[in-house]
């Protein structure tokens, strides 16, 4: 339920920016998209067990449109990409992003904005420096600048990242990380692939992750959402 909310709203997001110059959709048109977007899948295949809760989900999302449109209503500019999503080879790794939204600022420098639609929690910053590595590695990145706006640069460079909470419309906004920065998160990302081609899946419970965890069921190290790390005796005795 979460990820079929979440895409509707960027769908929605996507059909109001996606003009080359004003005017934008009107807001019945917005919410229109949203509920003919909402309405292609069943309640049961966007994973709710209650229609009550997927119509309590739509009228949700139809307000947070409202809202979000009200409050841009007269300061909304076409962006530079919407949903781009590209393929780059880094390291031996093939590593594809997506990003939301791309707005330019002249002389190769680029604002990246991921939307979000659940919880308003503090996030930290390590998919937007996916998306700074990525995009200052992509040679197509440049070419649609050239393309677009026939700036010929050497390459872009990413001045500004956030992610923006739709239903509060709050901003969280990183500045550029340093190489340093990069460097120890990239460093962190070639960990995790040697343990994922050495099948090296050290179990790692705990309240968070094993609440969302669709496997919890057949874990050996889950006992419960209070008390989710086992003692190793106790996994042992699950696991026979």
């Amino acid at each position: 339920t979460y990820f079929a909310f979440g895409n509707s709203i960027h769908h929605a997001l996507e059909f109001l920016y996606s003009v080359k110059a004003p005017p934008f959709p009107a807001l019945d048109e917005l919410l229109a998209e949203f509920k003919r977007d909402w309405g292609l899948k069943s309640y049961l295949e966007k994973g709710y067990k209650d229609p009550l809760k997927a119509d309590d989900d739509l009228k949700k999302g139809l307000e947070m449109l409202k809202n979000y449109y009200r409050h841009h209503d007269g300061k909304m500019k076409p962006p530079f990409l919407l949903e781009y999503s590209t393929d780059v080879e880094v390291d031996g790794l093939l590593v594809r992003i997506i990003a939301d939204k791309i707005e330019y600022k002249g002389n190769g420098d680029i604002v990246l904005i991921d939307y979000k639609t659940g919880k308003d929690v503090k996030r930290q910053p390590a998919q937007l420096y996916m998306y700074q590595k990525i995009c200052e590695l992509d040679p197509r990145l440049r070419e649609r600048v050239m393309s677009v706006y026939g700036d010929k640069v050497s390459g872009v460079k990413v001045r500004q990242m956030l992610y923006y909470h739709v239903p509060t419309l709050k901003e969280y906004s990183f500045d550029r990380a340093e190489d340093a920065e990069i460097g120890a998160f990239w460093e962190r990302v070639l960990g995790v692939t040697a343990n994922i081609r050495a099948l090296k899946y050290d179990p790692n419970p705990g309240e968070p992750q094993c609440t969302w965890c669709d496997f919890k069921k057949m874990c050996p190290h889950y006992c419960g959402a209070r008390n989710s790390c086992a003692a190793p005796e106790r996994a042992a005795a699950l696991r026979q």
